[in-house]
């Protein structure tokens, strides 16, 4: 953790789109967030998106931020990872400032309650983030262990990502979710991997993120989202993730729904405003 928990400033009440800064102000660690506040007497959703998933810009992560506050009356809160820039350019991220990055906005809430809405990658960043305020987390489209597990085979069978990870260069190649077939799909859209964040992420399993934090992580409630179809976030990966929470003593439920990609399907969103509504009665009562 690179900031001092007691130094946090609580995020005002009310609508706000602000910057922080806690790495001492370089702009390049800019850490921009979105309250979109609807219930100040409420818990808040805080959103914990997926690696290099637009943040703030994304379509969808707009979406959840309106609906969720239009649909459900629940407060909702969004952040950019610092770190990050757009193209192919190395980042300064690394998976330990996502981290931090996570940390220092579910603590920024102060002793408001709040659960964890994440997505892919997310999972690991939420389980880490989670406080003794965090009631519930909401693993959507899951892809715990993201890098250990997938990008690192993909990158190993691939020779073009393998050469560059074996002659030390910066930034390692790009992927992209959906199939070549699809013509459709926007250069701007491949996601670029930098070495400095392939070699943090191998560090932060779940497995190790649970043993560092055993002493004081919440047991709360998990609902598990994942879609049919998905070969990132598997359902088979998903019912992994499931039994991995209970033997930890969380309360888990998995839910499948229609969805042939990564990416939110309409029955995904139906899920997920579904899973939010019950974990912010939960956390009310």
């Amino acid at each position: 953790m690179s900031f001092d928990l007691g130094a946090i400033q609580p995020l005002k009440v009310g609508d706000t789109i602000g910057t922080v800064n806690y790495r001492g102000g370089n702009p390049k660690w800019d850490l921009n967030y979105r309250m979109r506040e609807v219930n100040p007497s409420g818990p808040v959703c805080v959103l914990v998106f997926g690696y290099r998933s637009r943040g703030l810009e994304g379509a969808d992560n707009q979406r959840l931020m309106e609906e969720i506050g239009d649909k459900l009356g629940v407060s909702t809160l969004g952040f950019d990872y610092s770190g990050t820039t757009k193209g192919f350019w190395p980042d300064a991220a690394t998976f330990d400032t996502h981290i931090d990055d996570a940390q220092f906005m579910v603590n920024a809430l102060g002793d408001r309650r709040n659960f964890l809405l994440s997505k892919s990658m997310g999972v690991n960043l939420a389980f880490a983030a989670a406080n003794r305020d965090t009631t519930g987390v909401i693993a959507s489209v899951p892809a715990p262990d993201l890098f250990p597990r997938t990008i690192h085979q993909y990158f190993e069978r691939n020779p073009h990502h393998k050469k560059a990870m074996e002659w030390g260069h910066r930034t390692l190649g790009a992927f992209y979710w959906k199939s070549k077939k699809d013509k459709t799909r926007p250069n701007s859209e491949y996601k670029k991997v930098t070495r400095a964040f392939w070699e943090s992420a191998q560090h932060h399993s779940l497995a190790e993120t649970f043993a560092q934090r055993a002493a004081y992580m919440p047991r709360m409630p998990v609902t598990i989202i994942a879609n049919d179809g998905d070969k990132i976030g598997s359902p088979e990966i998903a019912q992994e993730l499931k039994g991995f929470l209970q033997r930890h003593m969380h309360n888990t439920d998995l839910i499948i729904v229609s969805g042939e990609t990564h990416d939110y399907a309409p029955e995904t969103f139906d899920a997920v405003y579904d899973a939010v509504g019950r974990h912010a009665h939960m956390s009310m009562g």
